[in-house]
């Protein structure tokens, strides 16, 4: 990898603060920083903290929100946070890029009711997938799960996704970038889903063109961050668990926290398609998309699924 690109991949984002943390002896350990990004995909660690179940496992946790997944990741790179949450294509392309990065616990999984659906104006001339044919579509990150879901499932439609371009845009500008003709869809993804209701509709879960169900990110440390803190790790994951356990059961009482983050009327998250999230970290859930990223070469080199797992054989 050249130095420039090493660089530019480590650069620290300034735009991550922190907003507090736990109360803490003088003699405990250091809290750990947790990154964590105010939509459904990405929020987990907020439920962890307000649910309690950090405090329940002992971890004393300072959580860091950021304004997007890639910056998170930008931070966790350039060490202004010790954990945060990545999708599996970035994270193979960062074990590629000799970067010592691990998974140590799933998070959001894709399930059957997607927190991200490829939306369209609902007065629009887009109303099938063959419209799409030669138009541009607005995706979080490139060359991430959701531009490849796009592009196969078009290609299972019948439309050649060679014809297809494809742009980054940010959650908040996916609908207005629509609206003003800028893009023909995009990757729509809540709260925003649910916020654009009125103006735009889903044309498909291109997810389901990956598999029924994989892992859309997890919880993810430098290895020796991980080595260093190997006493720590089951009860993070055990903490992160017996939050997945009771999000996935409970929207209604997790709907205030996300609220809270988010800066969002609890009454327009209860009607947000909310995140389903991992109680376990298995290779199946990862495989799929491992196999899609090397079939569109978005992935430079293949990642065997268990070397993305700390603690795992390959």
């Amino acid at each position: 990898m050249r130095r420039s690109d090493r660089r530019s991949f480590l650069a620290a984002s300034s735009a991550a603060f922190a907003v507090g943390f736990l109360p803490r002896s003088a003699a405990a350990a250091p809290a750990v920083r947790v990154g964590a990004v105010a939509n459904e995909s990405f929020a987990e660690p907020f439920y962890c903290v307000d649910h309690g179940a950090f405090t329940r496992a002992g971890v004393d946790v300072e959580i860091v929100p950021f304004a997007g997944a890639n910056v998170l990741q930008q931070g966790l790179a350039g060490n202004a946070i010790d954990v945060g949450i990545i999708d599996v294509i970035q994270l193979s392309n960062a074990i590629n890029h000799g970067l010592a990065y691990k998974y140590f616990a799933g998070s959001a999984i894709m399930a059957k009711s997607p927190t991200t659906l490829l939306s369209v104006a609902k007065n629009g001339g887009i109303r099938r997938p063959q419209d799409l044919e030669g138009q541009t579509i607005g995706v979080v990150t490139l060359h991430s799960a959701n531009e490849l879901a796009v592009r196969e499932w078009l290609k299972q439609n019948g439309v050649d996704d060679a014809t297809v371009h494809f742009v980054e845009l940010t959650g908040a500008a996916m609908g207005p970038s629509v609206l003003r003709g800028t893009v023909a869809a995009t990757m729509l993804m809540e709260p925003f889903l649910s916020l654009s209701a009125d103006e735009m509709r889903p044309l498909g879960n291109v997810f389901g063109a990956i598999a029924s169900e994989f892992l859309l990110n997890g919880w993810y440390a430098r290895s020796e961050w991980l080595g260093a803190n190997a006493a720590l790790i089951p009860r993070l994951t055990q903490a992160i668990y017996e939050t997945a356990r009771w999000a996935n059961g409970n929207p209604i009482a997790s709907a205030p926290i996300f609220a809270r983050w988010a800066k969002m009327d609890v009454s327009a998250v209860t009607a947000m398609r909310r995140a389903n999230y991992a109680t376990s970290l298995d290779v199946g859930l990862l495989q799929p998309v491992i196999n899609l990223a090397v079939k569109y070469k978005s992935i430079e080199k293949a990642v065997p699924a268990a070397d993305l797992i700390y603690g795992r054989p390959a």
